[in-house]
């Protein structure tokens, strides 16, 4: 297995939270029963057009730029499961998250946590993940951080290992999302917010 298909992928150790306790549609067919010009009886009122069918619906388009699009319907896949409401994007969230993407590339894409104090305090809930060997997609972050749902116990609320990512993504009072990604040569980092944040001590995800 050549090093580019043996692709190195980490979620980080935990989920971070603030220091506190607590189709498109189809054309409307023509009416069948419309007279055509050519068959209207010219002792009878001609009859009124067909409506024009109104134009097909454009198919929504992912919020999010570039290689995260996708990250918040992968999200919310997730939380549909659980009937739990879904996410919408936040771009402002997105540059906060950014912001700190490009700092751990300045890092080598160090897998480290928005600090609790200083200049770049922890704001909103977040999740990290990191690939090496090969550039991953948004489907697999979020298929990375929700697989630690195989340690986590919904009736007790308790975890074995690492749950902290999962519960964030399913965190029912969560509402918005923003995500930013940085490359370092053959590695990557992602950083996804969370506003209001989940994982507080105590409380259930859902």
């Amino acid at each position: 297995m050549s090093p580019r298909s043996s692709a190195l992928l980490l979620a980080a150790a935990l989920a971070c939270r603030p220091d506190v306790s607590r189709e498109t549609a189809s054309p409307p067919a023509r009416d069948p029963s419309a007279p055509s010009s050519s068959s209207a009886s010219k002792s009878q009122p001609a009859a009124a057009p067909a409506p024009a069918p109104e134009p097909e619906s454009a198919p929504v388009a992912d919020p999010e730029p570039g290689r995260l699009a996708g990250i918040t319907a992968a999200h919310n896949r997730h939380r549909a499961q659980l009937d739990i409401a879904p996410l919408t994007w936040s771009p402002e969230l997105a540059r906060y998250a950014q912001k700190w993407a490009d700092k751990l590339k300045r890092r080598a894409c160090a897998l480290e946590h928005r600090p609790r104090k200083g200049p770049d305090a922890q704001k909103h809930g977040e999740n990290l993940f990191a690939a090496s060997g090969q550039a991953a997609t948004a489907e697999q972050v979020v298929a990375a951080w929700v697989a630690e749902v195989a340690g986590y116990d919904a009736k007790t609320g308790r975890c074995r290992g690492v749950c902290g990512h999962y519960t964030q993504v399913v965190w029912r009072n969560s509402q918005r999302l923003g995500c930013g990604v940085a490359t370092c040569g053959d590695s990557e980092v992602w950083v996804c917010n969370y506003d209001p944040p989940g994982n507080f001590l105590g409380q259930k995800p859902y």
